[in-house]
């Protein structure tokens, strides 16, 4: 039989009389969608984020976050970015502006007040780097997301977000029937138009 593993990022950070992880985990449930504390007490906070659980530990004064390890979180939205990162700046620092970059046409890196660091990404940075990747060497394109990687294995590299754009229209699978490497801001575009 098979072990049930699951990984569970660990956040400690430093106790003082104002700032506790129920604060902090409050904070987040106010910035995050989909950002729900689901266990807590005094030491001890469990969030759950788009389905990642993040568990918060306070520890002494040797405990602070820094920016060697940064939650990401991946959006299709370049206006939820932007949201995400005035919100997280307040009181905190960037550590690569908010802006357009090679790899994603809006990404902020930013450590909050909390000292937690955070890099936020949207549009198509993640399904490239997976296309990309399955493609590299004698790997072959289809069609609607479809690839065949150089061992001849099939994938699919589709948005999370692809069955709810299919639902507000036909134009996305229509758009999407076009396509070989799935273009977000296109199938987005799709989704506007309603029959």
């Amino acid at each position: 039989m098979m072990a049930t593993r699951i990984w569970v990022p660990k956040l400690f950070r430093y106790s003082s009389d104002i700032v506790t992880v129920v604060v902090l985990a409050e904070f987040y449930t106010g910035i995050f969608p989909d950002t729900k504390i689901t266990d807590a007490n005094a030491l001890v906070v469990m969030l759950e984020m788009s389905g990642q659980k993040i568990r918060l530990l306070n520890g002494g004064d040797m405990f602070r976050p820094g920016p060697a390890i940064s939650l990401m979180y991946l959006t299709s939205s370049k206006s939820e970015v932007e949201s995400l990162y005035s919100k997280l700046i307040e009181n905190g620092k960037a550590l690569m502006p908010l802006g357009e970059y090679p790899f994603s046409p809006k990404y902020g890196w930013v450590e909050d007040w909390y000292g937690v660091s955070w890099q936020l990404y949207s549009g198509q940075a993640e399904i490239d780097k997976y296309w990309i990747g399955l493609t590299s060497g004698s790997g072959e394109e289809s069609m609607c997301g479809w690839l065949k990687d150089r061992y001849g294995v099939s994938w699919q590299i589709v948005p999370s977000m692809l069955d709810k754009l299919m639902a507000e229209s036909p134009r996305v699978t229509e758009e999407l029937m076009k396509m070989k490497k799935l273009d977000i801001r296109k199938l987005q575009e799709a989704a506007q138009f309603r029959h």
